[in-house]
């Protein structure tokens, strides 16, 4: 008895318990980033990605460009590092910033001395606290030999605006300065957000959008980014040819929502890339107004007849896809039904047959 009520009294005062000993109150070793997570490509295919932003940067007049990770703190979803921040280095590090040099060719990667999600004192069995700043994975898995505290990125972005040097942010393609994207109910991106941080704190600094040279970096994939494309794509594949079997009268579209998801989950991916659209009769008509409604707007029983549309996609390892299947609820196509059908796929396989080097999106269009 007197173990139990100890027992009870350390969970209500917080002390927490030892799975693995049983043991009470007794602090669990520090936990190391790697212990949890991995990094998904090698560390050559970063630092490739990095010398190709410093040759892009050259070509531009120079400079420094900068990039932050994301806060890291759960508000229930799991934390998602900001995707410059994924690209150039490749973890999911919380309050830390990478900046490429491109005039002294180095890179530089600021991270907090510990993990602030892993240390809370008033509970030290939950929070066993995690080093980062003195974690040499850090350095060898990214291949950043430069890795500092988060407390010394000031001092770095002065030091570069007093010689008169540009910074370099990507905050997005729909803004052409800083101010002209400070907009009334808008929501902001890690990366403005930043942008505006160092505008604030650095006034005079030379501070420029680096969207174009980011994104022109990324549109081009090397075979290991093709390849984990493709996984996505198959994921999806399979979750919706999954969920279709559950296609019949009567049956609601938030059960092919929860037939879909759970099978991408099943296949390996850790998110939605968006909410699953599926939508069925009349909803398929208008899915955005849908979207934008009630949440039961998009739970409507399916019937004979009708066509229940798929606009779906997954997310494994931060490659996402986006595919639109359509399926009769009948198991079969009317003759209207199918006519259009084939002119929507003819029309798409005429655009697939357009794409190569130099197209635009408007000449495909």
């Amino acid at each position: 008895m007197r173990s139990l009520t100890t027992l009870i009294v350390a969970l209500i005062m917080g002390a927490g318990v030892l799975p693995a000993t049983g043991q009470i109150g007794r602090r669990p070793p520090e936990e190391r980033f790697f212990d949890w997570t991995k990094i998904h490509f090698p560390a050559e295919e970063h630092r490739a990605r990095r010398d190709r932003l410093m040759d892009r940067l050259a070509s531009d007049g120079s400079g420094v460009f900068i990039a932050p990770s994301g806060e890291g703190i759960s508000s229930g979803a799991t934390f998602r590092v900001a995707e410059d921040f994924l690209y150039f280095v490749g973890l999911e590090l919380p309050n830390s910033v990478v900046l490429i040099d491109a005039d002294e060719r180095r890179v530089s990667l600021f991270v907090p001395p510990r993990d602030p999600r892993f240390d809370n004192p008033s509970r030290t069995s939950d929070f066993p606290g995690r080093p980062l700043v003195a974690d040499p994975r850090i350095s060898s898995e990214t291949g950043i030999d430069r890795v500092r505290s988060i407390d010394e990125l000031v001092s770095a972005l002065t030091a570069v605006a007093s010689e008169g040097r540009s910074i370099y942010v990507d905050f997005g393609a729909a803004c052409a300065d800083i101010s002209s994207s400070l907009q009334p109910f808008q929501s902001r991106s890690t990366e403005l957000v930043f942008a505006a941080w160092v505008a604030a704190f650095l006034p005079d600094a030379s501070v420029h959008n680096a969207f174009a040279a980011v994104a022109r970096l990324r549109m081009v994939k090397s075979p290991r980014e093709i390849d984990a494309m493709r996984a996505a794509a198959r994921i999806t594949m399979v979750g919706i040819a999954h969920a279709a079997e559950f296609i019949e009268d009567g049956v609601d579209e938030r059960t092919l929502e929860g037939e879909l998801e759970a099978e991408f989950k099943r296949r390996g991916a850790q998110r939605l890339p968006f909410a699953s659209i599926i939508k069925s009769g009349p909803n398929s008509l208008w899915p955005w107004r849908g979207l934008a409604s009630h949440y039961d707007r998009r739970n409507r029983i399916m019937r004979d007849g009708e066509l229940v549309i798929f606009d779906v996609g997954a997310e494994p390892d931060y490659f996402v896809s986006d595919v639109g299947r359509t399926f009769p609820v009948s198991g079969r196509f009317t003759p209207d039904q199918r006519r259009i059908l084939e002119m929507e796929v003819g029309v798409a396989d005429a655009i697939i047959a357009a794409i190569r080097p130099g197209v635009t999106l408007a000449e495909l269009q």
